[in-house]
């Protein structure tokens, strides 16, 4: 799922970052057919940590040797919000967006903790506030250390705002 600011103008819509509208077009086919929801921007979260935070999965994906999407899916149930069916049958669905995974039957299995085999609802990225972000980067930071994973230029990039 990609996620980008729109800008209603005078004759339509436009990508708010040019660059966006170029990262979209490499992204799928010429000629796909894409789902496109749209709804009122909220600045609840930041575009830098926004950037920070992607670009970060991207080089954790390219250490794993897989796709961006699949280790997104990983971190997001190893730290971020979840909510198992199981818990949805006794206080209902969750208030936010979300997807649901299974860490059993994920491409990335041996990298999770010894986790039951059940479904979960994972909170939409799209959806953390600014605090829930910073905690992602800063738990993205302490992974990537570990793990051996050069993040300087990401980090660099972060404290410089670009």
């Amino acid at each position: 799922m990609i996620t980008a600011k729109m800008v209603r103008g005078e004759t339509g819509l436009r990508f708010a970052d040019s660059d966006m509208g170029k990262t979209v077009a490499r992204s799928f086919p010429v000629g796909a057919l894409l789902e496109v929801q749209i709804r009122k921007w909220s600045d609840d979260r930041s575009d830098r940590q926004r950037r920070t935070i992607h670009a970060m999965w991207q080089r954790c994906a390219q250490y794993y040797q897989t796709s961006v999407d699949t280790f997104k899916l990983y971190w997001k149930f190893e730290h971020g919000l979840r909510v198992s069916l199981d818990e949805m049958e006794i206080s209902g669905p969750p208030p936010w967006p979300g997807q649901w995974y299974s860490p059993i039957r994920s491409s990335l299995n041996e990298m999770h903790s010894d986790k039951e085999d059940k479904f979960w609802f994972l909170k939409s990225e799209a959806s953390y506030t600014m605090a829930e972000e910073r905690e992602h980067i800063d738990k993205l930071i302490v992974f990537c250390s570990e793990s051996d994973i050069d993040i300087e230029d990401i980090l660099a990039g972060m404290e410089k705002g670009t």
